[in-house]
């Protein structure tokens, strides 16, 4: 107790010097303590958006193998190169190192009971509708955009229930609880499915005017019938749409090895999206560098002008140690003293120093990103490289396809969390150690008597 009090007398004995110290070690504090806020925030955002990008698995044609594989014709393509089938992409969603994927399956077939919206007379015409199947909790983007809506019943939840359109079921006097027989175009297959719902379809809105419109129940999208994903392919799906989210990016390499051994094409590469990251991430792995620079650099000035100051300091206090050695205080004690006086100094600018922090880290850290963000745009206009929106959401196995754009980030919203305040603690007591080293060396190398008979 006596030491932590004669090291708050001795701060205010000294109180120019232990000023300037202060100013100088509050400076550090905030200028570290707004790196650590915005490193730490968008550290997360990135942590966040790697995950995403980097664990999506695009399935792409390596058009150089492709065209090697066999005879290469202007509008044929590649002859011998045959599209992913859907038995193929059952198999490869069935793996281990996936924690996701998301499909859509599809089937033409035909009606044998009921009537198609748009029917006409051609005997030529096997298929009448499609059966559409999904695992997607929303069941596809027309039930999220509102251009669908169930209106009766409730969705799939089992194997052959399905739901279908008002407009079908109006035409055919369906309701809940009816069954409804469809047959597989090409082997004949019949399916009995259970409907479970009826939906508002409004995308067909507008189609009866349009002149380039022809009348045929596979253009009208009322003719769907919605399944589960498991329905279609216990069916027989001819036509599979898959993403593929893998449970690391770091398992890429050992998921295409697993779909080599299940029979996926050399001419067939898999990628993840890092051009999408780096065009919406880019700006904001610009910002963690400048401020990680930054507060290096504020670091190490501050650390070598505070040992600089703690080294004239303890030059001034030499006899002062010198007569507490002498009095019988051990070398520990003294040394205890000095940290004690940092400590508490440290202590009162950090508490200042959060409170600061915390105010003036968003502006910096919007005026910082806005900066990047500007600079990205520039390096795009010159050709350099840099995207503003990228696709997202292709199909595995068609190369193509976008379900939505993404934009790089604008804003981060920056937290005084309890890791970023663990940080800037630790930063902080690093500072009052290195601060207190000078004369804690000085204390142990000399003994009271030289000190006092030098003073003499």
């Amino acid at each position: 107790m006596y030491l932590l009090t004669n090291a708050a007398k001795n701060l205010a004995r000294n109180k120019g010097r232990n000023l300037l110290v202060g100013v100088i070690l509050f400076t550090i504090i905030v200028a570290a303590s707004v790196s650590v806020l915005i490193n730490s925030t968008a550290g997360a955002v990135i942590s966040d958006y790697k995950s995403r990008f980097g664990s999506q698995v695009f399935l792409d044609l390596d058009y150089e193998k492709a065209i090697a594989a066999g005879n290469y014709d202007e509008y044929e393509g590649a002859k011998g190169v045959q599209d992913l089938t859907p038995d193929q992409n059952f198999k490869f969603a069935d793996s281990k190192y996936l924690h996701e994927t998301k499909m859509t399956a599809s089937a033409m077939i035909n009606f044998p009971d009921a009537v198609p919206l748009d029917n006409i007379d051609d005997p030529d015409l096997q298929a009448r509708g499609y059966l559409i199947g999904s695992n997607e909790p929303n069941i596809s983007k027309d039930f999220e955009s509102g251009a669908r809506k169930i209106v009766e019943g409730r969705a799939v939840q089992a194997p052959n229930e399905a739901i279908i359109s008002k407009q079908f079921a109006e035409l055919n006097k369906l309701k809940i609880g009816d069954n409804l027989d469809i047959v597989r175009t090409g082997n004949k297959k019949e399916l009995p499915l259970k409907i479970v719902g009826i939906f508002e379809d409004n995308t067909m809105l507008g189609a009866e005017n349009n002149p380039y419109m022809q009348k045929n129940p596979l253009l009208n999208r009322n003719n769907e019938i919605l399944v589960g994903i498991d329905t279609v392919k216990e069916f027989g799906a001819s036509y599979v749409d898959a993403s593929y989210f893998l449970n690391s990016p770091d398992d890429l390499d050992a998921f295409e090895a697993e779909l080599r051994d299940k029979g996926l094409p050399d001419y067939y590469k898999l990628r993840t999206d890092e051009a999408g990251y780096q065009a919406v991430v880019g700006p904001v792995e610009g910002l963690t560098k400048l401020t990680t620079t930054f507060m290096i650099v504020v670091l190490a000035l501050g650390a070598v002008i505070l040992l600089l100051i703690s080294t004239l300091a303890v030059r001034e206090r030499k006899y002062e140690i010198g007569v507490l050695r002498a009095m019988g205080m051990r070398k520990t004690g003294v040394a205890i003293g000095f940290v004690a006086e940092m400590l508490i100094m440290t202590l009162f600018c950090l508490a200042i120093g959060f409170a600061v922090s915390a105010v003036i880290s968003q502006p910096i850290a919007d005026s910082l990103l806005r900066n990047q963000i500007e600079l990205a745009a520039e390096t795009a206009k010159n050709g350099m490289g840099g995207v503003t929106s990228i696709n997202a959401g292709a199909g595995a196995g068609t190369g193509a396809g976008a379900d939505s754009a993404l934009t790089p980030l604008s804003q981060l919203t920056v937290a005084l969390t309890a890791g970023a305040i663990s940080q800037i603690s630790l930063i902080a007591l690093a500072l009052a150690v290195v601060s207190s080293a000078v004369g804690i060396v000085y204390i142990t190398r000399f003994e009271p008597m030289k000190i006092l008979s030098e003073r003499n």
